[in-house]
């Protein structure tokens, strides 16, 4: 992807190539979230936004027919690739806090304030166009059962089901649920969903 940007002032189309690399389940964002040269992809696609603004602004709309913008509408440019990857890398990082979190609830250490900074953050971004987008994103991949295990945490414990981040996590939830179109999603999640339905653990109408 990092060669790649480095033709993509030649090749417009290549940008709607590296949005489909960036969305692949196994090779995409996830994939490259611990690679040294991910600096690197960040600063070639802020340059190429940058370039892109630069020609839209000497460039005179009148030489172009109606045909040709909506062709070029399809393709995604730098800016929004460049914003993509911000907003997921930002989302990923919370979702690591979450982790760290759940994980710690299956040993009895339970942290209220922690979790509710974290679900704050994530239901603050869903407010936002872009940022809804890639929250709902990042759990259809893989990350959905960090918010089950707070709920199936909540369902043997009264006391957590009063608190904020029980709130907060089943609000997410059904964010999530609302508007995730992947049908691999609902193969791996219908399940588990429908169990907490059932048992009354979650409310989603």
């Amino acid at each position: 992807m990092l060669k790649l940007t480095q033709i993509a002032d030649k090749w417009p189309n290549v940008l709607q190539f590296i949005q489909y690399l960036l969305d692949d389940k196994y090779y995409g964002t996830l994939f490259i979230a611990d690679y040294p040269e991910l600096n690197l992809f960040f600063a070639e696609l802020k340059k190429l936004a940058v370039s892109q603004r630069m020609k839209e602004a000497s460039s005179d709309t009148a030489i172009f027919d109606e045909g040709v913008w909506d062709l070029d509408s399809k393709f995604p440019d730098a800016n929004d690739l460049y914003l993509t990857v911000v907003y997921r890398f930002h989302i990923l990082h919370l979702i690591d806090d979450l982790k760290a979190c759940t994980t710690a609830l299956r040993h009895g250490v339970y942290d209220d304030d922690e979790l509710v900074r974290i679900l704050t953050l994530l239901c603050e971004l869903c407010n936002e166009n872009k940022g809804r987008k890639e929250v709902i994103w990042a759990f259809s991949q893989k990350y959905l059962y960090h918010l089950v295990d707070i709920v199936n945490h909540a369902s043997t414990n009264i006391d957590v089901r009063n608190l904020a981040c029980y709130a907060l996590t089943t609000h997410l939830l059904a964010i999530v649920v609302a508007e995730v179109d992947d049908p691999r999603f609902w193969l791996k999640y219908s399940g588990i969903l429908s169990r907490l339905i059932t048992d009354r653990c979650l409310n989603y109408r």
